[in-house]
Parts: C-alpha cells; sequence; structure tokens
C-alpha cells in the first residue's frame, strides 16, 4: 500500500506539472545537413501566476551543436486567457554527421516563494552528409580559361562615358550661365529606435554577460555596470532619480514605495554584494560573478510581471 501511495503521488506531481509549465524543442526540419544552419525553437507554455527564469545558453548545445545566433525572447497569444507562451529561436548547425541527442536544458521558476527546476527535455537530431560518388576518377585542377571577349560586352561602357560626358557638358553650361543659389540643406533626423525599459535592460544585461569584465580583472567595472543596469531600470519605470542616492537611500525609498516585497529582497541582496566590491574591495567567486547576472534577470522579470499586472487591473478598473 505505501509503494502505490507513493506512485499515486509522483503522478499527480507530474501531471500538477505539466499543468504549470510545458517545455518544448522543435526544429523546423526533422534533420539537418552537414554545416547548414537551421533554426531551433524554444517554446514553453506557463500559467501566469508563475515567473519563469528563461535559461542563459551559452555557444553551444552539447558537443555537436552549435549556437550561431539567437532571437529576442517572443511573447506568443494562446487560446487560454491563464497561459502564457514564450518562444525564442536559436541559429544552430553541427559540423559531424551522425544520429545525436541534445542534452536537456534545466531552467527556473517561481510559485509564489518556491524555487521549482525544471528542463527542456531531450531532442534527437539526424545530422545528413551530402553524397560523394568515390567510383569516378580524381580529376586535377584546371587552369584557368581565357573566355575572350565581345564587342557587345563594351557597348554598356560606352554609353555609360557618353551619358557622363553629356552630364559635364550640361554641368559646365549650367554653372557658366547662371550663377548658383546657395542653399541650405536639411538636416538629416535620426530616428533612434526607443526600446522600452525591460527590453533595454535585457538587453544591456546581456551585452555585460558576454563582456564578462571579471575575466579580464575588471571586476568592479563589472559590477558598476550591473547595478547602472538596475538604476536606469528604476528611474525609466518608476520616474524616480535614483543615479545620485546611496544604496541606503535607494533601498529606503524602494520599501516605501512597497516594492520590497515584490522583488523578495532581491534588490537588497544584490546591492549588498556589490558595495562589498566597491568599498570593500572583495573579490568574490566565479559562482558568484554568475550569480550576480542571473539574479538580476529574474529581478527584471518579477518586477516586470507585478507591472503587467498592475496595468491589467487599472484597466479592468476603467472599464
Amino acid at each position: 500500500m505505501k509503494k502505490l501511495g507513493f506512485v499515486i503521488y509522483i503522478l499527480a506531481f507530474g501531471a500538477s506539472l505539466h499543468a504549470q509549465v510545458d517545455a518544448n524543442l522543435r526544429l523546423n526540419k526533422d534533420t539537418l545537413w552537414l554545416g547548414s544552419p537551421d533554426t531551433l525553437w524554444l517554446e514553453l507554455d506557463q500559467d501566469r501566476n508563475l515567473t519563469v527564469l528563461w535559461p542563459l545558453l551559452g555557444d553551444s548545445l552539447g558537443p555537436h551543436l552549435e549556437i550561431l545566433s539567437k532571437t529576442p525572447l517572443d511573447t506568443l497569444a494562446t487560446n487560454d486567457s491563464n497561459t502564457l507562451r514564450y518562444r525564442q529561436g536559436l541559429q544552430v548547425v553541427s559540423y559531424d554527421s551522425g544520429a545525436w541527442v541534445l542534452p536537456t536544458i534545466p531552467f527556473q521558476y517561481l510559485d509564489k516563494q518556491d524555487t521549482t527546476f525544471a528542463v527542456f527535455p531531450e531532442k534527437s537530431i539526424v545530422v545528413l552528409a551530402p553524397a560523394v560518388d568515390l567510383s569516378k576518377d580524381i580529376r586535377g585542377i584546371e587552369g584557368v580559361l581565357n573566355p575572350g571577349y565581345h564587342w557587345l560586352e563594351w557597348f554598356p561602357w560606352l554609353l555609360l562615358s557618353l551619358g557622363i560626358l553629356a552630364l559635364s557638358f550640361f554641368a559646365i553650361r549650367w554653372l557658366v550661365l547662371k550663377k548658383p543659389k546657395q542653399q541650405e540643406l536639411p538636416v538629416p533626423i535620426q530616428v533612434e529606435e526607443v526600446l522600452n525599459p525591460f527590453e533595454e535592460a535585457l538587453a544591456t544585461l546581456e551585452r555585460i554577460r558576454n563582456r564578462a569584465d571579471w575575466k579580464q580583472g575588471k571586476v568592479k567595472a563589472y559590477y558598476s555596470d550591473l547595478v547602472d543596469l538596475m538604476r536606469r531600470y528604476t528611474e525609466r519605470c518608476y520616474g524616480v532619480e535614483v543615479s545620485e542616492m546611496t544604496s541606503a537611500e535607494w533601498l529606503s525609498w524602494w520599501q516605501r514605495a512597497g516594492l520590497a516585497k515584490q522583488d523578495g529582497g532581491k534588490l537588497k541582496q544584490l546591492l549588498q554584494l556589490a558595495d562589498m566590491v566597491k568599498f570593500a574591495k572583495q573579490n568574490p567567486t566565479d559562482k558568484e560573478h554568475l550569480w550576480m547576472a542571473e539574479t538580476i534577470h529574474a529581478w527584471l522579470l518579477i518586477l516586470e510581471k507585478e507591472k503587467q499586472a498592475s496595468s491589467n487591473q487599472d484597466s479592468e478598473e476603467k472599464e
């Protein structure tokens, strides 16, 4: 009876997890050609009351698949209003032919204050090499062939030369007969793409992670850039100037604004570690460097989810 109860508990826990998050890997094609890029899609369906910490991927997925580029993380609509769908595309390529199994991709999600670990499942791929007919003779390298010339090949160049001469003649005549008027040329307006605070923060975080200044001994610069990222996000989202505040003043305002409960005290932990590096000249471990970036990523997701929930509530009250 105890074994039967344990099996029922495991099945119930698995059904509950599936109802909360559903992670999947999908290729555009069933097979890959050797050295030919294709897109691998990471798709995740989750309940709206969860916060998923999207996995931070490196340059490869296992020993046989390299990542060439990544698309931004997209949010897609679903038929279920209680479900959110996230998707990211990875342009991948393999230089080893054969049948391979990609390893699982771990990630975390927050259910209230509990952190649960989950994975994108394993994915089997087949990489095919182009067929080579080994029965044919091996031929040597041919020399460069001289195709010769035909007068028609020069005809377009002749027309171009005549056109240039005609334009030069009329330009000189116009300059001689008519004094040119000085005209003020309009200054071109450069339109910059404006990202929202959340997108800007994620893009900046990705650049800091890839630069990895701490690997070159620039630990203080690495932590200063991360704190500046959080300050700019706070200023753009909440309209308060925190650039000149000390860490204590910033945390005091954060608590008065009621935001400390939302992020679960993560801002305090991040600022304490950054201040230890800046003022106490502490040299954290590599694990703490990575923890800092991952925790800021989680901090941004929590606040952005809270903002969206607040915005939806305001819209419903107006209606």
